[in-house]
């Protein structure tokens, strides 16, 4: 009887061992997954497939130097998966009639940037121009297509969205007199 239990205690031993080499294995398979993705990630933000190779400019970009690209250019650094679509938005968004800008990245090597732009309606006494907003940007009036016939604002600055709204509220009132 003691041999018997000396082996079965040698059989509950090994199934003890058999069962920690399995969670072992599983254990360091699971490591070596976690570490080879990792190193997938890292590979794959530095092969020269995912470099940027396209910037699509979308919107009204006939305006100021975003219809050529230079404002963006300038600070597009990293791939698909490394460029900081933050500081492009920022740089799109600095230049002169650029009211807002969304950037996206299109698969697997765009970048595609849509801007909203600024509509002058007045030219303000200092030289900046007055949006259909209300707003004071500056900008080059010569390059927008309203700048032929843009009337004179003269006025405080802080007062420009109610001057814009007069205005826009008097074009209403006399367009019946055209």
């Amino acid at each position: 009887e003691a041999a018997r239990a000396k082996s079965a205690q040698k059989r509950l031993f090994r199934a003890k061992c058999r069962s920690a080499l399995w969670g072992l294995g599983k254990v360091t398979l699971f490591v070596l997954c976690c570490i080879g993705l990792v190193k997938g990630v890292q590979l794959a933000k530095t092969l020269p497939y995912f470099n940027l190779t396209r910037l699509v400019l979308t919107g009204d970009t006939q305006k100021g130097p975003l219809s050529r690209k230079e404002a963006v250019e300038s600070v597009l650094v990293g791939n698909f998966f490394t460029a900081n679509l933050d500081l492009v938005r920022e740089a799109a968004e600095h230049v002169p009639w650029v009211k807002h800008a969304a950037v996206k990245r299109v698969w697997p090597d765009t970048l595609a940037i849509e801007v909203d732009v600024h509509e002058a309606m007045a030219l303000f006494e200092d030289g900046r121009l007055v949006s259909t907003e209300g707003v004071l940007f500056a900008a080059n009036p010569e390059e927008g297509r309203e700048a032929k016939s843009l009337p004179s604002f003269y006025g405080n600055p802080a007062q420009i969205g109610r001057i814009a709204a007069r205005y826009r509220r008097f074009g209403t009132i006399l367009a019946p007199l055209e």
